[in-house]
């Protein structure tokens, strides 16, 4: 504090002190004028200091910053100001109270706060001083005392300002204090303990990042508003609200300054989104659809699954209420699956997740396992190699650093910092004159069986400047033999959005192009040819990825064996397919015995292509002529040497039955070691006895072997 009234001396007061102590200092002991206003601005400069760096302990320049001037007891009234490097209080006359005073000083430091985070000044500063003000003391009232009376200040924070504000900076400045004077009146209301900690987290917060989204902005306006949303946030999604969404939707909407609507329905995943998903379809996973600012049509849920030919629409099942079963179809093993859900509102409005679907959208892995081959964030050296044959931009690996000036990437693509791009920096950066190649490590793409091996990277090519723009092409190319031969991966460009600029993210399942080997490589190469354009390029997050793919085979009948009865019909094809080409037993009775209910007795030999299935099931379709009759199937049990009921029901009446029965347990006693054999027992018994004959039909039989 520098008190010009004092020739600008710094203010000092001395006392003495016999050791241990303690000593008081009594302050301003006259209670003169140009004393209060030198304690006042010490100590209010250090309440709001401190109030700040309570809630925003990393402030820019606050939190390192000592020694900030304050001049106090100016030679005039009524006014206070912020030079950009002190603070400034005039002395009472005209009608004024000295300056130097509480909130007068809260405001002039908050100009301070806005001018280090960039922020504009105007009616942005005038509004966050007064804004400063109301948090710290909790009153909307701005100045009270500044023209003599306590009762009275000279702005309020309890105004119906409207945006936009075209007056005088200091009445505009009201609009940011009125909404944030409101927001503090709703959050009283539902968090009575912790309104202000919410309040001025919310506002400080919001300083730092709009100075540095929008900087030297001068205007309140409803980005603020936006921004104390984000601020608010716990999930990365406006769209389904914030904890304090109506809070401050409703503060700051009271002066037009609204906030993003909610979206009228929104979706939660209570078990998460599946990244893997079975080739053999069937893969579940919940889906809940929640009301926002509409009501959820029942049973309007949707998947849609792009399989690779466009968005296929698969109704969800209902759970309960709007609560969905959301499944897979059958899907290629080792392809890039995307999705996405929807929903409808009772007013027929259709909502969709995510929102902005099929644009975004999220994606799945078709397979069984993933395992990582090799993967690359360029982080560190994992001995790519460059090849280059042009005058300029040869691959480098690094943070970009060239601004986006001429088409090159602003960032990397994964958040990890660093990428491989052409000639990383500032300036005439691209590929002249030839072309440059980066080319991967040796890879082992060996795959066992129907497993895939899956690329993925992103990718970013720019040739949309100069003197001939699109004219030139990116080109990926795989090699399975080490590099001595190449095979196109894909060709971006040489025209097309995608020569743009902008990360995108490809995937490829490698088999599609070339057979799979130990020898794998990958490489990327950027050429510029005359007429010349300016082309820039940059690779990240590439990966190398074994999918594990099951194969299911429908294993038909080799034979059959009757154990009781007579064939009447049909022949053994007849079991290959449902195609009501039946199979049909004439029922017997047993040779001796008292029991002489009539049955049908079979055995069904087949052989499978594992002696160690990872699943198995078997189908049965078939009838009987005679009402009341039983149906039991078994299965040879390989390691007792006996047979296995697997299931017992009633047989179905002249009209083919369907049962498809998955086997559980250690598959493998069930199937032949060294051979595959597999043996059913099919059983169909007279429930009482019948005097007259009556057959038993089957329409197919077949083992469903996974491995």
């Amino acid at each position: 504090v520098r008190d010009v009234a004092l020739a600008n001396a710094v203010p000092q007061l001395d006392t003495t002190a016999t050791p241990p102590g303690p000593a008081s200092f009594l302050h301003n002991a006259g209670g003169t004028e140009f004393d209060s206003a030198n304690i006042n601005c010490y100590y209010d400069s250090n309440v709001v200091r401190d109030y700040v760096l309570a809630y925003e302990p990393a402030y820019p320049v606050i939190a390192g910053q000592t020694f900030f001037r304050i001049n106090t007891n100016l030679a005039s009234t009524c006014n206070a100001f912020y030079d950009g490097s002190s603070i400034n209080f005039y002395r009472a006359g005209g009608g004024c109270n000295n300056t130097g005073f509480s909130d007068v000083v809260y405001h002039e430091y908050g100009h301070h706060l806005i001018n280090v985070t960039g922020n504009g000044q105007g009616q942005m500063g005038e509004g966050s001083g007064d804004t400063i003000g109301v948090l710290i003391q909790d009153d909307p009232v701005l100045g009270r005392g500044f023209s003599g009376s306590c009762g009275a200040g000279i702005r309020s924070a309890v105004n119906t300002i409207q945006y936009p504000c075209t007056n005088a900076i200091h009445f505009c400045g009201q609009l940011l204090s009125g909404c944030v004077w409101d927001t503090r009146n709703q959050l009283l209301a539902t968090e009575p303990t912790s309104y202000r900690d919410i309040g001025s987290s919310l506002f400080l917060g919001m300083l730092i990042v709009r100075g540095q989204m929008v900087p030297n902005n001068t205007t309140i306006d409803p980005l603020i508003t936006v921004l104390y949303l984000e601020l608010d946030d716990d999930d990365a999604y406006l769209g389904n609200g914030t904890p304090h969404y109506t809070e401050i939707a409703t503060g700051f909407g009271l002066h037009n300054m609204d906030a993003p609507p909610l979206d009228l329905l929104t979706f939660s995943f209570p078990a998460g989104r599946p990244n893997l998903i079975s080739p053999r379809g069937g893969e579940m996973f919940e889906v809940v659809v929640n009301p926002a600012g509409g009501v959820p049509q029942p049973g309007s849920g949707t998947l849609h699954v792009n399989r690779g030919n466009g968005f296929e629409p698969f109704p969800m099942t209902p759970v309960s209420g709007n609560t969905y079963s959301a499944v897979f179809p059958t899907t290629d093993c080792g392809t890039r699956i995307t999705y996405y859900v929807s929903a409808r509102t009772v007013t027929g409005a259709t909502v969709s997740s995510p929102p902005t679907a099929p644009t975004d959208v999220y994606a799945a892995l078709s397979g069984d396992t993933v395992a990582m081959v090799f993967e690359d964030d360029f982080q560190t050296n994992k001995n790519w190699t460059t090849t280059n044959a042009a005058t300029d931009g040869a691959w480098e690996r690094g943070v970009p650093v060239g601004g986006g000036t001429r088409g090159d990437p602003l960032t990397d693509a994964d958040g990890s910092g660093q990428c491989y791009l052409t000639a990383n920096r500032a300036g005439n950066s691209d590929v002249d004159s030839g072309s440059v190649t980066l080319t991967s490590p040796l890879i082992d793409g060996s795959a066992t069986g129907s497993d895939e091996l899956v690329v993925s990277y992103y990718r970013w090519f720019s040739n949309d400047q100069g003197d001939a723009p699109e004219t030139d092409p990116f080109v990926v190319e795989v090699s399975n033999n080490g590099g001595n031969s190449w095979t196109n991966l894909e060709t971006v460009g040489p025209t097309g959005a995608e020569v743009r600029g902008g990360w995108n993210w490809r995937s490829f399942r490698v088999r599609d192009t070339i057979a799979l080997t130990n020898q794998m490589r990958f490489r990327f190469v950027a050429s510029d040819a005359n007429p010349q354009s300016v082309v820039e390029a940059a690779v990240d997050g590439f990966q190398v990825i074994r999918v594990g793919c099951q194969t299911t085979t429908v294993v038909n009948a080799d034979s059959v064996d009757v154990l009781r009865g007579s064939l009447f019909s049909g022949t053994l094809a007849s079991l290959n397919s449902s195609d009501d080409a039946l199979l049909c037993y004439q029922a017997a009775a047993p040779p001796l015995g008292r029991d002489r209910k009539k049955s049908v007795e079979i055995v069904v030999n087949g052989t499978l292509p594992s002696d160690d299935p990872l699943a198995l099931s078997v189908r049965l379709e078939s009838r009987s002529s005679l009402g009341g009759s039983t149906q039991s199937i078994e299965l040879f049990n390989f390691d007792s040497q006996t047979y296995e009921s697997i299931d017992v029901r009633n047989a179905s009446l002249n009209t083919d039955s369907i049962v498809e029965l998955d086997l559980s347990g250690d598959l493998s006693r069930f199937v032949e070691v060294g051979t595959g054999a597999v043996r059913a027992r099919l059983r169909y018994s007279e429930g009482v006895l019948s005097a007259r004959g009556w057959n038993a039909c089957l329409d197919q039989w077949v083992w469903i072997s996974t491995q």
